[in-house]
């Protein structure tokens, strides 16, 4: 019987695994913004693979709820993903967190603008050669996301971010409240879907793959309504994605700990 769907069979071979599954995609017109919900999944099984080969090494993450340091950092997302995050506020949040979220936003574009950071950021492409010294900078600002609740805990943390997502603390909790000065590791996953999404919105729109500090990636979206990227049948639109994943190169996993393959001082 039809259900209007496409079920698809995945399976993606990493560096930490094999991930398996299936996935029932809509015949309807969608854009990329539409599979923001799916990558996030699939951000959450990459993730989860790289983690698993972390406590193989007797490493084990040390995030936990309310740990929110990390959520000073600079969050790069992608369009596709900004375009999500307007739709959550406009359509999710209720309306007094909805007029305090907007309220943040607007002060940190602020900050950005009057640290000059903002112009630094005005072409945030992928390979960013001024990349770790932005993240350092706007570590320093000490401007929580817009997103954080009371007690430290993400308001939107079901759908936050790949980014977000992505960041799993392998060394003490205490070393991430300085992540410049501290040699942080965190659990690397094979692939970063943000630079997927922004790879597919390229291809989608014929422009440059681009990626966006959170903080600033609502007002983008809001003034591009119109560049949400054109319409394609859900399945088609899919497999684009998953061309995409294919070709990535994936990261290799760390050695040993203490590795080369360690992150430090990483600023996301």
């Amino acid at each position: 019987m039809d259900d209007g769907m496409t079920h698809v069979k995945v399976s993606i071979k990493t560096p930490h695994g094999e991930i398996e599954g299936g996935i029932g995609v809509p015949h309807q017109l969608m854009t990329s913004v539409d599979l923001v919900p799916g990558a996030l999944d699939l951000t959450d099984n990459i993730v989860g693979l790289a983690i698993e080969h972390a406590n193989s090494q007797d490493l084990r993450v040390s995030c936990r709820k309310g740990c929110s340091i990390c959520c000073n950092q600079l969050v790069p997302v992608s369009k596709p993903e900004a375009f999500f995050l307007l739709d959550l506020i406009r359509e999710r949040l209720p309306p007094k967190i909805r007029k305090m979220v907007k309220g943040r936003l607007g002060i940190a574009a602020a900050k950005l603008g009057e640290s000059g950071i903002a112009a630094r950021l005005d072409k945030p492409t992928i390979l960013d050669e001024d990349h770790d010294q932005v993240g350092e900078d706007y570590f320093k600002l000490g401007m929580p996301c817009p997103f954080l609740a009371d007690q430290g805990a993400c308001g939107i943390h079901p759908l936050r971010p790949t980014a977000c997502r992505e960041y799993n603390a392998l060394t003490p909790a205490a070393l991430c409240a300085d992540p410049v000065k501290n040699q942080v590791r965190v659990a690397l996953p094979a692939l970063k879907m943000s630079m997927v999404l922004a790879q597919l919105y390229a291809q989608e729109t014929g422009t440059a793959a681009e990626l966006m500090p959170l903080v600033l990636a609502p007002g983008w979206a809001a003034e591009h309504e119109e560049e949400r990227g054109p319409p394609v049948e859900g399945p088609e639109l899919f497999g684009r994605l998953m061309g995409i994943v294919s070709r990535a190169g994936w990261a290799k996993p760390p050695e040993s700990p203490g590795g080369p393959e360690a992150d430090e001082g990483s600023t996301r």
